[in-house]
């Protein structure tokens, strides 16, 4: 059979890996940064002052009781856009002040 003078396009291969992409190191509670060592609780803090504070001035940690902080955190949450991780954070930093 004649050939119709036209070709196929060659396409390059597309490369294949072979080895799996490393696993990502696990975040440490405590993380050293310039000298600062940043745990989980002053995270809490930090996630306060600087979300929470953004908008408005930050009410004092003591002057509500644990239970009192509960739907605060959860309505403020979403209002700072915080992750459910971040809100407990926060949650912890206040409770960990509240009123008894």
């Amino acid at each position: 059979m004649a050939s119709s003078g036209t070709s196929t396009p060659k396409t390059p291969e597309t490369p294949v890996v072979t080895q799996a992409a490393p696993s990502p190191e696990p975040v440490p509670d405590e993380l050293a940064i310039s000298g600062a060592v940043i745990t989980t609780e002053n995270k809490g803090q930090s996630l306060f002052e600087q979300s929470c504070g953004r908008c408005h001035k930050l009410p004092d940690p003591a002057a509500y009781t644990k239970e009192e902080w509960v739907p605060i955190v959860q309505n403020m949450r979403f209002r700072a856009r915080l992750t459910v991780d971040e809100g407990n954070q926060v949650y912890d930093y206040v409770a960990s002040l509240a009123k008894s």
